[in-house]
C-alpha cells in the first residue's frame, strides 16, 4: 500500500510549560507540602524531556466540523466515493457506539466499510498495519481513510481541568497529563505493489502502567497502583513505560534493518511522548541526524503523532515523495514497533 494524501489540524492555542505550571498551581488547593517545590520539579521535568509548547483546541471549536474539514482536505483530489473503508483510531472519542467512523462517513455523505481501532497511542500505526495486511490478502480494495481526533486538554477526558496534585508522589503517574497536545489527522491509503516491513514486540506485563478507566473498571484491576483512582481520569507511569519499552523499540528496529539490509531511511518519525527518550533511541540506532521531531511544538499528541509529523514534514519540504521512511513507536499496553515504508 501507499499513503496517497495526509492532512492535519493542530490546536490554535499555544500553551507553554509556564501556562501548564500555573494551571497546576491554581488547581492544587489541597496540596500537602510545599507546592512551589512540586511546581519547580514539574517544570524541570517538562524541559528535561523536551516539552516546550503544546497546541490545544479552543473550547468553543466544533471538533466534528474540524474532523470533516481535515478529511475533506485529504480527499479533495479525488471522488469521495473512492473511499471504500473508513477507520477511526485513537484515544479521543465521544461514543461507545456506533463506531465513530460511521458518524464521520455520514457527515462526508459516503458509505464505506466503517470500524474503529483502539490501541492507545499505537492506534494509527496498528490500523495502518491491519490495512496493509487486508490489502495484501485482497480483503480490501479501493482507498482507505484513517482519521483520529486526539483532543484531550480542554474538550477531552482527563484534560486540563484535572491537573491538581495532592502530594509529591502523584507526579509518578500524573506527569504525562501535563505534556498533552491536540491534533486531528486524516490519512488516505491505497493499494500498490510496495512491500511494507513491520516488526512488533509486546510486553503485557506493563499493560496496567498507563490506563484511562471507565465505570466498572475496578473489576479488571490487576494491581492496586493508585489510591484515589477515578473514572475517566488518565494515569500513566511514563518514566517506567519508557524504560521498559525503549529496548523493545531498538530491538524491533535492529530486526527490521537485519531483514532489509539495503534500507537506509531518509527521515525518521517517532512518538511524541518524550523527545529525550526518542533521541536516545535514535542515538543507539545511529539515526540522530534523520529524526524529525515535532514534540517541542505540539506536545504529546498520542495516536496522531506520526500522521501529524508526516503532514508537517511534507508541508515544510522535509518529507518528499519516494523518501524512505522509518517509523519507530511504543504505546500503552506494552507494544513496540519499527516500520519502514516509501512515501
Amino acid at each position: 500500500m501507499k499513503i496517497s494524501t495526509i492532512a492535519h489540524r493542530k490546536g490554535k492555542l499555544n500553551i507553554t510549560n509556564n501556562d501548564v505550571v500555573q494551571l497546576i498551581k491554581e488547581q492544587s488547593t489541597n496540596y500537602k507540602g510545599d507546592i512551589q517545590l512540586a511546581l519547580d520539579k514539574i517544570k524541570i521535568g517538562l524541559n528535561y524531556t523536551g516539552f516546550n509548547e503544546r497546541c490545544w483546541m479552543p473550547e468553543q471549536q466544533n471538533l466534528f466540523d474540524t474532523i470533516v474539514e481535515c478529511a475533506e482536505e485529504a480527499i479533495s483530489s479525488f471522488n469521495p466515493e473512492e473511499i471504500k473503508t473508513l477507520i477511526y483510531v485513537g484515544v479521543g472519542r465521544s461514543f461507545l457506539e456506533p463506531a465513530t467512523s460511521s458518524l464521520i462517513a455520514k457527515k462526508l455523505n459516503i458509505s464505506p466499510h466503517c470500524f474503529d481501532v483502539i490501541e492507545a497511542c499505537q492506534s494509527w500505526t496498528r490500523a495502518s498495519f491491519l490495512v496493509d495486511g487486508l490489502y495484501k490478502g485482497k480483503a480490501l480494495t479501493g482507498k482507505t481513510l484513517i482519521i483520529n481526533c486526539e483532543v484531550h486538554a480542554q474538550k477531552g477526558i482527563s484534560g486540563s481541568k484535572d491537573f491538581a496534585i495532592e502530594q509529591i508522589s502523584d507526579l509518578e503517574w500524573k506527569f504525562p497529563c501535563y505534556t498533552m497536545g491536540d491534533s486531528i489527522t486524516a490519512t488516505v491509503f491505497e493499494p500498490n505493489n510496495e512491500e511494507h516491513s513491520w516488526q512488533w514486540k509486546n510486553m503485557s506485563e506493563i499493560a496496567d502502567l498507563c490506563y484511562l478507566p471507565l465505570p466498572g473498571a475496578e473489576d479488571y484491576k490487576t494491581e492496586k497502583k493508585i489510591d484515589r483512582q477515578k473514572n475517566f481520569s488518565f494515569y500513566s507511569f511514563g518514566k517506567t513505560l519508557h524504560q521498559k519499552l525503549a529496548p523493545l523499540v531498538v530491538d524491533c528496529a535492529n530486526r527490521l534493518f537485519e531483514e532489509n539490509k539495503s534500507f537506509k531511511p531518509d527521515i525518521v518519525f517517532t512518538h511524541t511522548s518524550s523527545k529525550r527518550t526518542w533521541d536516545n533511541i535514535c542515538v543507539q540506532l545511529g539515526l540522530s541526524d534523520k529524526v524529525y521531531h515535532i514534540v517541542h511544538k505540539t506536545g504529546n499528541i498520542v495516536s496522531a503523532s506520526i500522521p501529524t509529523a508526516m503532514s508537517m514534514a511534507e508541508k515544510d519540504g522535509s518529507l518528499k515523495r519516494d523518501d524512505k521512511v522509518l517509523v519507530i513507536f511504543a504505546s500503552a499496553g506494552g507494544s513496540a514497533l519499527a516500520y519502514k515504508l516509501s512515501y
